[in-house]
């Protein structure tokens, strides 16, 4: 949030409270009653926002479609140590329809994850690799087309879930996270310590704390959501305490917001080449 617009917490609850006590004057709200059933039909969690209030789904659970979740872990693998390589697994690909139930929407977000970094690992992977002997050659050629293996299932998907069939924020951030340890405590399960991408491009430090530090801007934005609904509805009901209260936690949130949004840059370095991290090994 621009420092012109709100200069301290303070500041910030002092001008929302304002607005908000002012709506209050006028017709009551038809804010829904149950905010949570509310949020849940737009697939909002009260607790997390726009990330899924459970973990997402990690593996297919038809052993069938394993292969793009192979295809799309081995993406830093096969860039690094076999450049070109990539390329002819993704055209070797079965044409695969997903099949799952149309209200698992874990496995389908998991199929859309997989497929988009597939799709743009074939597109634009072969410029990212490096050969495995000096001076070797190899195509670095940038495509503008993808296989029909990915291309059919992706739109398919992409379809059902309502979102474009690309590298969407959805794909990368979202929907492409998992914990390290499922079994910590809950109080630190959440912790970016404990996340990793399910996917990655480059499989380095810098990649996984870029798309993690969003998954939690994401977490404290979506108790701000929250809260500032029940600003909203407590303003339409002229509750001024609960109003304030609202307020208080919202400025709380925003704040947090702030403070991991500017951690994104902490651990990038964009002028490091990344032929300095240890290759990474075919298992």
């Amino acid at each position: 949030m621009p420092t012109a617009l709100v200069r301290s917490s303070t500041q910030f609850h002092n001008t929302v409270a304002s607005t908000a006590k002012r709506s209050s004057t006028m017709a009551p709200s038809s804010f829904p009653g149950d905010l949570e059933s509310f949020l849940s039909s737009h697939h909002i969690s009260p607790t997390s926002g726009f990330l899924p209030s459970s973990p997402p789904d990690v593996s297919f659970k038809n052993f069938e479609f394993n292969i793009w979740l192979f295809t799309a872990k081995s993406i830093p693998r096969l860039l690094w140590n076999y450049p070109g390589e990539f390329r002819k697994q993704v055209d070797a690909l079965p044409l695969l329809l997903f099949t799952e139930s149309r209200t698992d929407l874990p496995q389908w977000r998991l199929a859309y994850c997989a497929l988009s970094y597939i799709a743009q690992a074939y597109v634009w992977g072969a410029t990212v690799g490096r050969p495995t002997k000096e001076g070797e050659a190899y195509d670095e050629k940038v495509l503008d087309y993808i296989p029909a293996s990915i291309a059919i299932p992706l739109r398919h998907v992409a379809f059902h879930l309502g979102i474009q069939p690309g590298l969407t924020y959805s794909a990368v951030c979202t929907w492409n996270w998992q914990r390290k340890f499922p079994l910590l405590s809950p109080t630190t399960q959440e912790r970016a310590s404990n996340l990793e991408p399910i996917f990655s491009f480059t499989g380095t430090p810098e990649e996984a704390h870029y798309v993690i530090t969003h998954v939690m801007l994401e977490l404290a934005g979506g108790q701000a959501l929250r809260l500032a609904l029940e600003a909203s509805k407590s303003a339409g009901e002229k509750d001024d305490d609960s109003l304030d209260s609202a307020l208080r936690d919202l400025t709380e949130a925003v704040t947090k917001c702030k403070d991991e949004l500017s951690l994104v840059k902490q651990d990038l370095h964009p002028g490091k080449n990344v032929s300095a991290y240890p290759v990474p090994k075919l298992c």
